[in-house]
């Protein structure tokens, strides 16, 4: 197990360090998010089952963007896997996708403990972890939402969480529609 927890952090590192080189590198061109979002949906239906955890989606159809299909998928994954991670038992995660003005917004929403507002801009700093007492239960090394924003800043949008605390997180992807 700590072998595939070292291969995990290998994965991720090489993740953000091809980020890095590759900001402005990759081939941006014309995908319906709306379709990646929906057949993402499908990959987590078992584990958002067997943790008892309501699903809500409301998520528009044939919304096109100028984007990494890849990237998205990634994205996507790191979103939903941290609102399974966070959700209390029986919570809820609602998973938003919608065009607004001439822009496209993802937003992912589950209930749980919050974050403070002291906290919301850091949680996407690499490494960092609100409670490190929980590294070991929940898993991760505090890299994915570093690599969420670097996917988002390479699609020229922009990501950002608010949260009540007790009660609920949100996070909310803005994209350039196409």
């Amino acid at each position: 197990s700590q072998c595939d927890r070292m291969s995990e952090l290998v994965n991720e590192m090489l993740s953000l360090a091809k980020l890095d080189v590759e900001e402005n590198k990759i081939e941006l061109q014309s995908i319906n998010i709306s379709k990646i979002v929906q057949s993402m949906m499908l990959g987590f239906d078992a584990i958002i089952y067997e943790n008892g955890i309501e699903l809500e989606e409301n998520i528009s159809n044939d919304i096109f963007i100028n984007g990494d299909t890849e990237g998205i998928k990634k994205l996507f994954n790191i979103l939903m896997d941290n609102a399974i991670k966070h959700s209390n038992k029986s919570g809820k995660i609602t998973v938003d996708l919608f065009k607004d003005k001439n822009k496209v917004k993802l937003i992912v929403k589950n209930t749980g403990e919050g974050i403070e507002p002291e906290y919301l801009e850091k949680i996407f700093e690499r490494f960092y972890r609100i409670d490190t007492s929980r590294v070991r239960e929940t898993g991760g090394y505090g890299l994915g939402l570093s690599i969420a924003k670097s996917i988002v800043a390479q699609h020229k949008g922009k990501i950002y969480a608010k949260s009540n605390v007790g009660k609920d997180t949100t996070f909310i992807v803005e994209l350039p529609l196409q």
